[in-house]
């Protein structure tokens, strides 16, 4: 089974590295990469995906009024600098968290791993 993923993240060079880990992983289908809290609601309500990849500020919003303003909780993957957002997540159905700036590339594919298999703890 695919799990759907929607990646919200304002910077293109994060974009591009978490979109390749996503990609490469037969598990995962990428439905969009958005970069502001508006296009980040809209999607999540069209598609309602299985997996949001979370940047916490975008623009100098913050990445939890996404979470809830929209009638639906992904598993999430949150990715900030401030790890204050670790914390400030703990009430959604956060798996894990990122830091920026990205010193091991290979914790994304952890942190992937470990959303696909709360999506299938999920859906057993």
């Amino acid at each position: 089974m695919k799990y759907s993923v929607i990646i919200v993240e304002d910077d293109p060079s994060y974009q591009a590295i978490v979109s390749s880990f996503v990609e490469s992983n037969e598990n995962l289908e990428l439905l969009a990469v958005v970069d502001n809290p508006d296009a980040a609601k809209a999607e999540i309500t069209k598609h309602k995906p299985d997996i949001l990849l979370l940047d916490m500020l975008l623009g100098g919003d913050e990445g939890l009024e996404i979470l809830d303003e929209v009638d639906w909780e992904p598993v999430t993957l949150v990715i900030s600098g401030n790890p204050y957002y670790k914390f400030e997540s703990s009430g959604f159905e956060v798996v894990d968290f990122i830091e920026k700036p990205i010193k091991y590339p290979h914790t994304i594919k952890t942190a992937l791993d470990a959303c696909i298999k709360r999506c299938e703890q999920k859906n057993s």
